[in-house]
């Protein structure tokens, strides 16, 4: 059968979480514990938020990830998207081989945009502002299906090196190939 399924519909976080919870290590599930003791995830403001590196002591971390989570049921095999608002804030004093990305997956596998493993990649410091991206999510099959919309920070070697990612305004949709209909 042909024709857009609608899986998620504008979430936009304002009374609920939409389905979506929050997962430390979403990229990462070999990370140390003292990554996993260093994000947070929470719903202010109408707006899924995460923060990676926020302890307040001085000791180095790396590769902390973290991210929201919910599990779609696709009725017909076809091809995924899901469109959705991020905002990464970062202060400027990281440095030059610090990052912080904003990621997608799909079951487990990151998914690809624009020839990269990540959507967003920030290596100084920002505030990127509200930015909204369409990320092709390829073929999905028929059944269940894990998305998770999150970060990761390689690193954090001062007290100060946190990042803080956003998420709003999520639609996903799977469209299915047309039949001949006799």
């Amino acid at each position: 059968a042909g024709g857009t399924q609608t899986l998620i519909n504008n979430a936009n976080f304002t009374s609920s979480d939409s389905g979506f919870s929050y997962v430390d290590d979403a990229f990462d599930p070999n990370s140390s514990w003292s990554a996993r003791s260093h994000e947070d995830g929470s719903r202010p403001s109408g707006a899924l938020k995460l923060t990676m590196g926020d302890t307040g002591t001085s000791s180095e971390i790396d590769d902390m990830s973290a991210g929201f989570k919910t599990t779609v049921n696709v009725d017909n095999a076809g091809t995924g998207s899901i469109v959705f608002k991020y905002k990464m804030d970062r202060p400027s004093d990281f440095e030059n081989d610090e990052y912080a990305e904003v990621r997608v997956s799909v079951d487990g596998q990151l998914t690809t945009y624009n020839g990269h493993s990540y959507i967003m990649r920030d290596s100084g410091g920002t505030s990127t502002g509200w930015v909204t991206v369409t990320v092709d999510l390829g073929s999905l099959s028929s059944g269940s299906h894990d998305i998770i919309l999150g970060g990761y920070q390689n690193q954090r070697t001062e007290s100060s090196e946190n990042t803080t990612i956003q998420f709003d305004d999520v639609t996903m949709t799977v469209t299915g190939q047309a039949s001949n209909v006799t």
